[in-house]
């Protein structure tokens, strides 16, 4: 690394003042963080990419037929419409 930084010093003299040798441990760190921090926004991107069409068609099936959304329910998880009827009584007891 030191002598990549010793090279861009003589190509660009403009930049001698921050490519010094003594910096590399911490352009190597600022180098490391900044590449993970693009690989976790990049990983974060491509989910929200395909969760989101996926999350506004779930909710459009709720809005537009609540039939399909009941019985989907029932077959995905047999005991949550009961326990999703119960969080609801309890929220409409707390509020009213």
């Amino acid at each position: 690394l030191e002598v990549i930084l010793t090279d861009l010093r003589a190509k660009f003299p403009c930049l001698k003042y921050v490519l010094r040798p003594q910096y590399a441990p911490y352009l190597n760190t600022a180098g490391t963080v900044l590449l993970g921090w693009l690989i976790v926004s990049w990983i974060s991107y491509i989910i929200w990419v395909f969760l989101a069409p996926l999350s506004v068609t779930v909710v459009a099936i709720i809005l537009i037929c609540p039939t399909t959304a009941k019985w989907c329910v029932k077959q995905t998880v047999p005991g949550l419409e009961a326990a999703l009827n119960n969080f609801l009584e309890k929220l409409h007891t707390i509020f009213s």
